[in-house]
């Protein structure tokens, strides 16, 4: 069995032999996606699953501009209702192979016997709240009407470096922060001026 999933948060405290009956009593698959695919079809219903290879991105539309609202890498796990996020949807940055679980299958009442399920289910709702508490982080990046206080929020959470990393694109930082590119080039090299950054 692949390492990411044994160690994945989806199945934190789980041995393969666990996961294997889980699989054994849920739907599941590998898909692969090209770069630059919208997963409309994905970014529906209880989804839940791993990023074994790539790049995905839970994003938005606002007048027309896309916003990023998460990041998943390789290994990053995900639990998202969207039911509850009708106007998001899915994106493939790199071409990426995701595990996907149909989570829907776990509550169903014949499931009940399935010995593995209450880990499970645990792990899905422990995923769940932390999606939820992240979109929060999300909102309060949105709702500061200044860029630097949206740069400040960001290098709060994931440090000076991580504004300079080759993880993430200018483009991508400034979908990421709601905010226009160029604006956010200015702004940050004035905080490089005022040795902020």
């Amino acid at each position: 069995m692949d390492k990411i999933i044994l160690k994945s948060e989806l199945f934190y405290g789980l041995d393969e032999a666990t996961i294997k009956h889980i699989f054994s009593c849920i739907d599941h698959k590998i898909l692969n996606f090209s770069r630059d695919e919208y997963l409309y079809d994905f970014s529906e219903g209880f989804k839940a699953g791993i990023v074994l290879k790539g790049r995905i991105d839970l994003c938005t539309i606002d007048d027309g501009r896309e916003i990023i609202d998460r990041i998943y890498r390789v290994s990053d796990s995900f639990s998202i209702n969207f039911s509850s996020l009708a106007d998001r949807f899915m994106i493939c940055k790199k071409d990426s192979k995701v595990l996907v679980l149909d989570v829907y299958k776990v509550f169903e009442k014949h499931k009940r016997a399935c010995t593995s399920r209450p880990l499970f289910m645990e792990n899905i709702i422990n995923l769940y709240d932390e999606q939820i508490s992240y979109l929060t982080y999300k909102l309060d990046i949105y709702a500061k009407p200044k860029i630097r206080e949206r740069i400040n929020k960001y290098i709060y959470k994931y440090g000076k470096n991580a504004l300079f990393s080759n993880n993430l694109s200018r483009e991508d930082l400034a979908k990421f922060l709601a905010c226009n590119r160029s604006a956010l080039s200015r702004e940050l090299s004035l905080m490089k001026k005022e040795g902020l950054i």
